[in-house]
């Protein structure tokens, strides 16, 4: 027993009071492992005084082995359970400590809004939905795809369609495989992204200029994410325009943007977005590139470095078996190697950005290839700004002529545009 002491507090954030040990006890516990911790006085009336328990030591071990079966993860590392004297009465205090693994939540619900709560005043209240995907995003283990969806009344018309164009199962076995399921039966947020209910989608849009002064196009898709994939490329297949190339006798079109590069790069934005950011995926024609921006940013302090030597952490590893299972993936950590090498000829190179929240991947035309090195660095330079001639021959090392035959060259092609004349002529990208 611990030594005796004169009760002198109120309930607060931090504390709080019961007559007797009843179930309510275990969304407390729960509230306080999600919060800043706190301690429980069982034998304690509301005004503070202590009318004690009968039992205490017996009524200790049974709380510890309530708590540790009805919450999950494990608690055990984080509470103190014990009979203290208070005012000559016999109390049990329970010490909960923040805990590490939030969110916190009852075994019998799962991670939802009816089992995942915590204190705000004295008061152990449910988490809202964006709470408890801001717990599960900064805190848990478990991938959002594993959780509960907060719709259950779900249908997968779309998915079941192109399961099928794929000759592949799609019952509730393979579902339960897949992990549509979670542990108590209710349907995953993975479940949720297959769904024809899916709210999470992309926005679309073709601007006819970098300045985004007009929208020539837009468009808006939601639902199953596999509808979102075949509603995407749609979209872009309507502005990637055709061109002739010619090699020898042979006359081949080919796109202005690479589709393989397209596809690739729309998979990676819906397969590795961050889905507990509430927003759309944003897919753009701006002037004469194609942009993809996705949520989330790179996970796990993965750099734009790494994905570009093939490093691969999946944020959504669910759904990216899925894609990769359909043949939308044909391996991880492949996918930004074969945009890339979609333009090893081309004079103007994909440019990958991880920003705060936004991953975005920007898509340059590949109208223009050339194997002239100083081509390449003359567009390399005036990404930088405007440059005289002369700069650019004393930057490149190359001759008036060489300079001057580049130039003209890249202006023809509308890639290059001079301003001025003479000796102040100045030379930029449009």
């Amino acid at each position: 027993m611990v030594i005796s002491r004169v009760m002198s507090m109120r309930e607060d954030e931090t504390t709080e009071f019961k007559r007797e040990y009843s179930d309510s006890i275990i969304k407390t516990v729960v509230a306080f492992l999600n919060t800043r911790g706190g301690t429980i006085y069982i034998g304690v009336n509301d005004e503070g005084q202590a009318i004690g328990v009968n039992e205490p030591d017996d009524l200790s071990r049974k709380i510890t082995q309530e708590l540790m079966d009805n919450i999950r993860p494990d608690v055990i590392h984080f509470l103190r359970v014990g009979p203290i004297e208070m005012n000559g009465k016999d109390v049990v205090q329970i010490i909960i400590f923040e805990g590490t693994d939030k969110p916190y939540y009852l075994r019998r619900t799962g991670i939802n809004t009816k089992g995942v709560y915590v204190r705000r005043g004295p008061a152990s209240v449910p988490v809202s939905d964006t709470e408890l995907m801001r717990l599960v995003r900064e805190y848990a283990p478990i991938k959002f795809e594993e959780t509960d969806s907060v719709l259950q009344d779900l249908t997968f018309e779309w998915t079941e369609k192109v399961f099928a164009e794929h000759n592949t199962a799609f019952g509730e076995t393979q579902k339960r495989t897949l992990g549509f399921y979670s542990g108590n039966g209710r349907y995953t947020m993975l479940a949720y992204f297959l769904s024809d209910q899916n709210t999470i989608g992309i926005k679309m849009a073709a601007h006819s200029s970098k300045f985004k002064e007009t929208i020539i196009a837009r468009e808006e898709t939601a639902g199953s994410v596999l509808k979102q994939l075949n509603d995407a490329m749609a979209f872009i297949e309507s502005f990637n325009r055709s061109r002739t190339e010619i090699t020898g006798l042979v006359h081949t079109d080919a796109r202005i943007y690479p589709m393989i590069a397209i596809r690739e790069a729309v998979v990676n934005a819906i397969v590795h977005r961050d889905y507990s950011i509430d927003g759309p995926t944003l897919i753009s024609f701006v002037g004469n590139d194609l942009i993809i921006t996705s949520l989330g940013g790179l996970p796990y302090k993965i750099g734009v470095n790494d994905i570009m030597d093939g490093i691969s952490v999946p944020r959504n590893p669910r759904l990216a078996g899925i894609f990769q299972r359909l043949g939308f993936i044909e391996a991880y950590g492949t996918g930004i190697p074969r945009i890339m090498s979609c333009y090893e000829d081309s004079l103007f190179e994909p440019n990958i950005k991880s920003e705060g929240a936004t991953f975005t991947i920007r898509l340059p035309p590949t109208d223009f290839k050339t194997d002239d090195p100083t081509v390449k660095e003359v567009v390399r330079l005036l990404l930088n700004g405007p440059m005289g001639r002369k700069e650019i021959e004393d930057t490149l090392g190359v001759s008036r002529s060489k300079a001057t035959n580049v130039l003209n060259l890249l202006i023809s092609n509308g890639i290059v545009v001079s301003k001025g004349s003479g000796r102040n002529t100045l030379y930029k990208l449009p």
